[in-house]
């Protein structure tokens, strides 16, 4: 179960790397930075905590917890990629 896990975590994460990839080509660097860091340490680093750890989960809890972070931060790069996008694009 666990090598089934890890297998959805890298499509999750590479939606990831897709749109950070994205964003990094429209000019935007820092807000996804953060998003992926909070991503990371602000949802999977406690909920890791609390599924391996409190909930006796193990390595399955901590893939999971890694499959939200990653999600939301896919998530919210999704969002902001949307929103960068719309912009109107000005001559250089």
């Amino acid at each position: 179960p666990v090598i089934a896990l890890a297998g959805f975590f890298l499509v999750v994460d590479g939606g990831q790397a897709v749109m950070v990839g994205a964003l990094r080509g429209l000019g935007d660097i820092v807000l996804p930075s953060c998003m992926v860091v909070g991503g990371f340490w602000g949802i999977s680093v406690p909920l890791a905590h609390r599924l391996a750890v409190v909930q006796g989960g193990g390595v399955e809890g901590i893939i999971w917890a890694l499959i939200a972070g990653a999600g939301t931060a896919t998530t919210l790069l999704l969002l902001r990629f949307r929103a960068m996008a719309r912009r109107q694009v000005r001559p250089v």
